[in-house]
């Protein structure tokens, strides 16, 4: 399981990198592992960001103006089966209502 440490404590790690304390060092002081303190230097260094990078993902099938239009049309026909609705929007299929 990951865990998504705060900006300041990457900030202490990046500042205990560079008071040249060791990885094995800064996992005893903040009790981030040293793998994890390896990778908060080296995104600092290549990236320059202390914000985790975009993950990879499928990408929605439905975007924030659908779902609201999808939402508003069950609300409207709540009596309706969800295949009649997908119909009235005309651009989602019975599934993604």
């Amino acid at each position: 399981m990951s865990v998504e440490f705060t900006p300041s404590k990457r900030g202490r790690v990046l500042q205990l990198h560079k008071l040249n304390y060791s990885y094995r060092e800064i996992e005893k002081i903040t009790g981030v592992s040293k793998t994890t303190a390896q990778e908060t230097v080296k995104r600092d260094e290549n990236c320059n960001t202390r914000e985790s990078l975009p993950r990879s993902g499928r990408p929605k099938a439905v975007n924030h103006h659908e779902r609201c239009h999808i939402l508003w049309q069950v609300r409207q026909h709540r009596f309706e089966p969800y295949k009649a609705i997908a119909k009235h929007i005309g651009s989602v299929t019975e599934h993604q209502v």
